[in-house]
């Protein structure tokens, strides 16, 4: 993948959206934040846990793998404050197909992880 690949719309398939523009904005809308609700033990569902706003995004190619490609996303009124976390834990995963790519992002448990999936 490539910045300028990541650029568009992007869906959790629950009504949620991500919208990635070239230009490094970034507008979500409906998300899940799973992490808040895995911390309150609460039902991931409920619209308390959708966030909705603005922020920016950066593309990490890695290195020559495709396993080190990650999206930084930075979002108002989300959880999502990657810019901020330790280089050790780099937000958003790249992976799927290069015709069916997948935007992955770990929560809950560190030894027993789920994920949140975004497609196109």
């Amino acid at each position: 993948m490539t910045a300028a690949q990541l650029a568009g719309t992007w869906s959790d398939g629950h009504g949620g959206t991500l919208r990635l523009a070239a230009d490094g904005s970034a507008r979500a809308e409906g998300l899940t934040d799973h992490e808040s609700a895995y911390e309150d033990k609460a039902d991931a569902r409920s619209a308390r846990y959708r966030c909705t706003g603005t922020g920016r995004w950066v593309y990490e190619p890695g290195d020559s793998t495709t396993w080190g490609q990650h999206l930084k996303l930075a979002i108002d009124g989300c959880e999502f404050h990657d810019f901020a976390i330790a280089s050790d834990d780099a937000g958003w995963s790249i992976g799927g197909t290069p015709d069916h790519p997948k935007l992955n992002r770990q929560y809950g448990d560190l030894d027993a992880p789920e994920w949140y999936t975004l497609t196109r």
